[in-house]
């Protein structure tokens, strides 16, 4: 079976919340959800329709480093399969992120 990877058509969304935790200045516990989709045009995203798009959930933790320096580290879950990987959680950290 021959399958696209990637392309020029792409559309994504992204829902986040964030909790202060009260406990540790700058520490917040957040709650997301994502959803995307890639294809070859615009075109070819309509036609395929929600098929295309593939949803994730997640949770994790934001850090201000001394009040300057944001880092987070989340685990996020994939809610469908893809032909690359399973519907595992999956670790990640990223520093200077955007607030």
């Amino acid at each position: 079976i021959l399958r696209t990877v990637g392309g020029r058509a792409y559309v994504g969304g992204s829902f986040e919340a964030r909790f202060p935790t009260f406990v540790f200045e700058d520490f917040w516990l957040a709650a997301f959800s994502d959803v995307a989709a890639v294809a070859p045009t615009y075109a070819d995203l309509a036609a395929e329709g929600k098929d295309r798009f593939y949803p994730s959930v997640g949770g994790g933790l934001r850090w201000l480093i001394t009040g300057q320096i944001p880092l987070r580290l989340d685990v996020g879950v994939p809610l469908r399969e893809t032909v690359f990987s399973r519907a595992e959680p999956r670790l990640h950290l990223n520093i200077f992120y955007q607030l």
